[in-house]
């Protein structure tokens, strides 16, 4: 029901600002004469172009930080086998274990 009454109250609002920018402006491009556009295309085409800049970006930024939390989890995961290694204590059939890590209160 919320959800429903927030599409309805934007829908309105978004009439008012058409209503109330409905004017022809002159656009001047980078050549040739200036074009008229209504105002409210030209407002809504530059809040939409923003809204795509600002999505490109934040999509740029998770892929770095993707590669990097990637990049993170591979250096713990090759200090973990070091350390696995240097822990490791070897049987008398020649296999090798986990050596049993010593607490705070062992030490």
């Amino acid at each position: 029901m919320t959800r429903i009454l927030t599409v309805m109250v934007a829908t309105a609002g978004l009439v008012v600002f058409g209503a109330q920018n409905w004017d022809n402006v002159p656009v001047h491009l980078i050549f040739g004469p200036p074009t008229r556009v209504r105002l409210v295309f030209l407002i809504l085409i530059s809040a939409g172009i923003g809204y795509v800049t600002a999505l490109l970006r934040r999509m740029r930024h998770e892929v770095k930080m993707r590669a990097e939390i990637r990049q993170l989890r591979k250096k713990l995961k090759e200090i973990d086998e070091a350390q696995r290694a240097a822990t490791a204590v070897e049987l008398e059939d020649g296999s090798f274990e986990d050596a049993p890590r010593l607490r705070a209160e062992d030490a």
